[in-house]
């Protein structure tokens, strides 16, 4: 309202003709006209001069030709407008790629260091590209001098666009770029309003788009939009064109969970770019102590392979710390390690695996179990004939049926699959929920036949995490496709990949992620008390689900294909998912006995952003009224920071205490707790940056250039902004208020005006004589 009333007025007069005559016609009557009065006065018999001639003969023609021009119905057109400034958006982008730090080349250097020079307190290497970005618009003068000519707006832009009342706002915290998107949303909240130009601070990751082709499609439309609106865009870039030199641990795979005294195999990649041919040390780290090293040589700017060896003495859980050693030059030091959690233990961990039918499902499962080297594994194969060998560990003992109470108790997991109740006994499934109570796990595999259509009525149906409406038909589907919940893609269950985002893309990505499924378990919900980790995509119900009963964990899924995930895969993610997911709900019995506390975080790498969920348990031997209501624990951030953080009580979950924390830097978290008696408790993670802002951080100038063509603007250096803003000659917006006409031709006035020159020309005549 306020730039309303400051608007300058203005008020523009206008002859118009609303049946205005071709002009070649207007010019024959015209001669005609002029023709016919010569020829007129050329027959005037009468002695007066030519001059009285030529002066009567003129009027006619004034009277003829205003006869012509009402024909042409001559109106008078008033319009009142207001203008007031256009607006000039700077648009920046906030991704964390501006965090980065760069090696400038010369020319770059010397344009950067003339316009930084009065204040550059750092080398430029050492300047993040946000705080470039900041220097060089904060000091701009000629962007003081535009403000009194047009409003400045500030936007800063990574996986959306957001209007800020001040540069200083802007911070370098988005995980994804979508330059073009953002360009057009940007510009579209302006509703209309007028812009001078927009000037576009980027690295040009347009990281939204991985697609070539969508990626240009969203340039070409984006450069459209602002042409139709007659908007000049000019792309700023920021950082360098040379390519960086890095060396990175970019995958770390290893078993978490090992036996005393095994050679545990440690798998890594190193991602490296300008090292090739030189030796580094790879460390295996426990705390402060190097307990394994590697030299390995690099050979070629492209991922390399390496293993590492060590083998634990002692039975306990370990945070250790896989590093590749800081070379000189690195572009960063943060990506150099990672973290993983091991729990060594004195025994293998023992399985049981319940099945009617030998379905494909039981047959590659079975297999995985015998070959892993931390179970023994047993099968029991309902349908099997008495006399067939049910197959095991090698050095599993030998079972004749399924166990009594007294050999659960040896157990730390049972698989069940499509098992009815009547094949189990009563008795049998009373045991069960008693040893899920005392600690023990139990994973359900639906079934087409039994499992869990036939628990509604029976002893495990507190044990299942989803509830069972009816005995309804099953009938298989279409090929559906998995989708993870929200809990789902922080769960370490579901965790096949480090990263968050990798991890999301290989369950449901249709091109390059696992198979879908044709048949599941048609489940509508969840219990209250449980984790919903998984649903389909097409029909939204849960496929995967996990709970906390008593002392123990239950499993549930919902499909009996993830055989199928071996395809293209192999058995890695078939095999690891089974492995976490017996880890899983055997947790109740494989806490160290011996340690009163159990402090973990649900994985060791996170995103920016991400939430961390800690948690804390005391055993059973502390008493209730010994326990308190919240732990404080100690969070130590990148850069030894420390805080405090409370953990309360979870509901419902004697002596367990849990919180979470939002991971917002980058570099090595750690979480301490130091117990009443006994010594420090610590877990540690590394928080990593987005895989779309970690990968290529290059400047991409030729898209920039591209963008900045087709968009009718400019590609600059940021230190040639300064020159551009000089030469911007910025527009004034106009609003029409008002429209009127004024017919001239109908109008009183007029024909009096006619009537009195027709009038003077007979009186004129009269008095020359000429009548």
């Amino acid at each position: 309202m306020l730039l309303w009333i400051l608007a300058q007025t203005e008020t523009k007069l206008s002859l118009d003709w609303k049946n205005a005559l071709p002009p070649w016609v207007i010019a024959m009557i015209a001669v005609f006209l002029l023709v016919y009065v010569y020829f007129c006065y050329k027959r005037e018999t009468a002695s007066s001069s030519l001059v009285i001639k030529i002066s009567l003969g003129l009027l006619r023609l004034i009277i003829l030709l205003s006869f012509l021009a009402i024909l042409c119905e001559p109106v008078w057109h008033e319009e009142t407008s207001k203008t007031r400034k256009s607006h000039l958006v700077f648009m920046v982008d906030s991704s964390l790629s501006m965090k980065n730090k760069d090696q400038y080349n010369d020319a770059d250097i010397k344009g950067l260091s003339q316009i930084l020079a009065s204040q550059n307190s750092k080398t430029l290497s050492e300047l993040t590209r946000m705080e470039i970005i900041k220097k060089v618009l904060s000091s701009s003068l000629r962007i003081g001098e535009l403000e009194k000519e047009c409003e400045i707006k500030w936007c800063k832009f990574a996986g959306d666009a957001t209007l800020v009342s001040a540069l200083d706002e802007i911070e370098a915290d988005g995980q994804r770029t979508n330059v073009y998107n953002n360009l057009m949303s940007a510009i579209s909240s302006f509703h209309g309003r007028t812009i001078s130009a927009v000037y576009l601070l980027t690295d040009g990751q347009h990281n939204t788009h991985i697609n070539p082709a969508e990626k240009e499609q969203a340039l070409e439309q984006a450069a459209t939009y602002t042409k139709e609106r007659d908007i000049p865009v000019y792309t700023v870039g920021i950082g360098s064109t040379e390519k960086k030199r890095d060396i990175a641990l970019v995958t770390l795979e290893a078993p978490e969970i090992a036996l005393l005294d095994d050679n545990v195999r440690f798998d890594i990649e190193i991602r490296h770019s300008g090292y090739q041919g030189q030796s580094i040390p790879v460390y295996i780290k426990w705390g402060d102590s190097i307990i394994a090293e590697k030299m390995v040589t690099l050979e070629q700017d492209n991922l390399q392979k390496a293993s590492l060896y060590h083998a634990f003495t002692i039975p306990d859980d370990y945070n250790i710390t896989i590093m590749v050693a800081d070379q000189p030059g690195e572009f960063t030091l943060e990506n150099n390690a990672k973290q993983h959690n091991i729990k060594i233990i004195q025994e293998k961990l023992r399985v049981l695996y319940l099945e009617n039918l030998p379905r494909w499902e039981y047959r590659y499962l079975k297999n995985a179990l015998v070959r892993d080297q931390t179970v023994l594994a047993n099968t029991w194969l309902f349908s099997a004939d008495k006399d067939f060998p049910q197959e095991k560990s090698k050095l599993a003992p030998s079972i004749s049926g399924i166990p009594d109470k007294k050999d659960l108790e040896s157990i730390h997991c049972i698989l069940l699959g499509d098992v009815s109740p009547g094949q189990m006994g009563k008795e049998f499934m009373t045991n069960l929920v008693d040893f899920v109570k005392e600690g023990g796990g139990v994973a359900f595999i639906a079934g087409t036949h039994s499992n869990p259509s036939e628990y509604l009525d029976s002893p495990l149906f507190p044990l299942l995490p989803v509830q069972i409406e009816t005995k309804s038909e099953i009938e298989n589907n279409a090929l559906q496709r998995i989708r993870l919940t929200p809990e789902g893609k922080y769960h370490s269950l579901m965790r096949l990949l480090p990263n968050v985002e990798d991890n999301t893309q290989l369950w449901e990505n249709e091109r390059t992620g696992l198979p879908g499924f044709y048949w599941a378990f048609p489940v509508s919900k969840g219990k209250p008390a449980a984790t919903i980790l998984a649903v389909s995509q097409s029909t939204g119900n849960p496929l995967m689900a996990t709970q906390i009963y008593g002392k123990g964990r239950t499993f549930f899924t919902a499909l009996d294909d993830s055989w199928r995930w071996r395809y293209l895969y192999g058995d890695r993610y078939f095999y690891r998912f089974w492995g976490q997911v017996i880890r899983h709900v055997a947790m109740g019995k494989l806490v160290t006995s011996n340690r009163q506390y159990y402090l973990r975080v649900d994985n060791t790498e996170y995103s920016i952003g991400e939430k961390v969920e800690i948690t804390l348990r005391m055993r059973d031997t502390i008493k209730s009224t010994e326990r308190p209501k919240e732990i404080d624990v100690l969070y130590i951030e990148p850069g030894n920071e420390e805080k405090s953080k409370k953990l309360p009580v979870a509901d419902n979950e004697p002596g367990t205490y849990q919180s979470s924390v939002i991971a917002t830097k980058i570099g090595m978290h750690k979480i301490k707790f130091t117990p009443p008696e006994g010594k420090e408790l610590e877990v540690a993670f590394n928080v990593v940056p987005p895989t779309a802002e970690a990968g290529n951080v290059e400047l991409h100038e030729e898209d920039l250039k591209k963008f900045a063509k087709k968009a009718k603007g400019e590609y600059l250096k940021i230190y040639e902004l300064e020159a551009s803003l000089k030469k911007l000659n910025p527009k004034k917006e106009t609003i029409h208020e008002t429209e009127r006409e004024y017919p001239y031709w109908d109008n009183e006035s007029i024909l009096l005006v006619i009537i009195g020159l027709f009038t003077a020309e007979w009186i004129l005549r009269k008095m020359f004589r000429m009548l």
